[in-house]
């Protein structure tokens, strides 16, 4: 029984919203320049992340990562939730619009504790008010707090 059994609704949401502000706190920001290198680092993070969290079951991994792959790029809104074990779940959530976008993507928690967030691809734009050089190249980007290698920075060109 995890401690959220005895919380009411309004102090769960809370919480949960907490725990997103302090995974995006501690993200970082990868930058891809075709989408298919975006999606492979999806899947490099849910790997890392559910091996570091004890899980070990890479067929219900690969499987958790195609649907979720799928409604990113699909964009479907109601959210997916996977419980793995007692202790485990994964959630898809991409219901969020607008300047809450970056909200959507992969939340893995570990006895109702938000270990990790692995969010959807998004097209990054060019600001109106920012300078950017003529020949600058825009492309994708995925924020996560997955524990990421450095070495493994190589997806990002």
């Amino acid at each position: 029984m995890g401690y959220q059994d005895k919380m009411i609704l309004e102090e769960i949401a809370s919480n949960d919203d907490d725990m997103v502000r302090d995974a995006i706190k501690n993200s970082n920001k990868y930058r891809f320049m075709k989408a298919g290198k975006a999606i492979q680092f999806i899947g490099f993070c849910l790997k890392a992340s559910m091996e570091f969290i004890g899980y070990k079951n890479m067929q219900k991994m690969a499987d958790i990562y195609e649907k979720a792959t799928l409604a990113m790029i699909q964009h479907i809104i109601d959210p997916q939730i996977y419980q793995l074990t007692d202790e485990i779940r994964v959630e898809y959530r991409g219901n969020n619009q607008g300047n809450d976008m970056w909200r959507n993507g992969i939340y893995i928690y570990k006895d109702d504790v938000l270990v990790v967030f692995i969010g959807s691809i998004m097209k990054e734009v060019p600001h109106i008010l920012l300078n950017y050089r003529a020949d600058q190249q825009f492309g994708y980007i995925v924020v996560t707090n997955a524990r990421v290698d450095p070495a493994q920075r190589i997806y990002t060109v």
